[in-house]
């Protein structure tokens, strides 16, 4: 492996797992925060990067594909750290973290340290066509530029069939409607065992009348 393969190999292997670590100690809300603005990021990039790096190369000169390159990185990491570290200021502070929302942290941060990754290497491989083949040589970087349209389409697959069994299982155990109760019996409701007795009195007294006048 070339120096240029090693380095690149251990810049990307830290760029994953710094994420992950800083995830382990952050509440996990945090870690779609930190998502969000990596997404955020690299939507504005794939806005802007190209206008504003062919504006400033018709106004300065240079390179247009390494202006491009530039503005990318900027946009993806303004997006990440600012917005998506920084959005953290926005919700209360964290309280005690149970182990298993750590680990969830750990895996929002995995993948927000491949999507960081990812996106990195597609703007340098479009800006060089040398730096592109470059990367053929590096596995690493070869199973993060192949994995990341099909990590999108895993995470769109999972999070569909789990919003959808959610919401089977909801409508299954809806507990059924209450009938509404019969207005007649809201009318005439059924007589006490006191009233009962009562009534059974006043017919026996009646009895006892028609019989002592016959």
């Amino acid at each position: 492996m070339s120096n240029l393969a090693l380095a690149l190999t251990i810049a990307l292997a830290v760029t994953i797992a710094v994420p992950a670590i800083v995830g382990y100690w952050r509440d996990p809300r945090r870690g779609v925060f930190a998502l969000a603005g990596t997404l955020l990021g690299a939507t504005l990039a794939s806005f802007w990067a190209a206008p504003w790096g062919r504006a400033l190369a018709e106004a300065f000169g240079g390179s247009e594909a390494t202006l491009t390159l530039f503005i990318s990185m900027a946009l993806l990491l303004t997006g990440a750290l600012v917005i998506g570290y920084g959005a953290g200021v926005l919700l209360p502070p964290p309280g005690k973290t149970p182990f298993p929302r750590r680990l969830l942290g750990v895996l929002l941060g995995l993948l927000n340290g491949v999507l960081l990754a990812g996106y990195a290497l597609r703007y340098a491989a479009e800006s060089s066509a040398g730096f592109a083949e470059e990367l053929i040589g590096i596995p690493l970087a070869e199973y993060i530029i192949a994995g990341l349209p099909l990590l999108f389409l895993g995470l769109a697959v999972v999070l569909a069939a789990l919003i959808l069994a959610r919401r089977t299982v909801q409508l299954v155990r809806r507990p059924k409607p209450t009938p509404a109760p019969d207005p007649n019996q809201l009318a005439a409701p059924a007589p006490t065992p006191a009233g009962k007795e009562a009534q059974r009195k006043a017919a026996d007294k009646i009895e006892e009348r028609i019989n002592r006048g016959a």
